[in-house]
């Protein structure tokens, strides 16, 4: 079975198991969306899967603890099907291009934090926890 959907932001995924619900998970649809986080070697990837370029000014990106925010730079603009890479911390050289620095400080809870992505009218697209 498959689904198509046209004009939806986002679908609500429930899963069942013998008429027991198990899981529910908000799935952007042809929107970017976090689709990574590295907690200790601080960063987080930003994905567009679809097949139109973006603009991201306005997006942010919020770390839950200690509300630390990044604003992408106005006329951003995300290719279809590629990814972005937002850094922080002082050993992120590793990342190749595109990417954008965020600080030098630490803004990733080791212990467990959650990203948050939004777009420019504030709305949450998704998030990604760990652990």
């Amino acid at each position: 079975p498959y689904l198509i959907v046209k004009g939806a932001t986002q679908l609500n995924l429930k899963f069942f198991l013998d008429e027991q619900l198990l899981d529910i998970q908000t799935v952007p649809v042809y929107t970017p969306a976090l689709t990574a986080l590295d907690l200790k070697r601080e960063f987080v990837m930003i994905s567009n899967r679809s097949s139109a370029t973006v603009d991201l000014t306005g997006w942010t990106v919020v770390s839950t603890v200690g509300n630390q925010r990044y604003s992408f730079p106005a006329g951003y603009k995300l290719e279809a099907w590629s990814n972005v890479f937002i850094l922080s911390g002082e050993n992120n050289a590793y990342v190749t291009n595109p990417h954008f620095y965020w600080t030098t400080e630490n803004m990733w809870n080791n212990n467990g934090d959650t990203a948050q992505l939004y777009n420019a009218d504030g709305v949450l697209i998704n998030e990604i926890s760990w652990p």
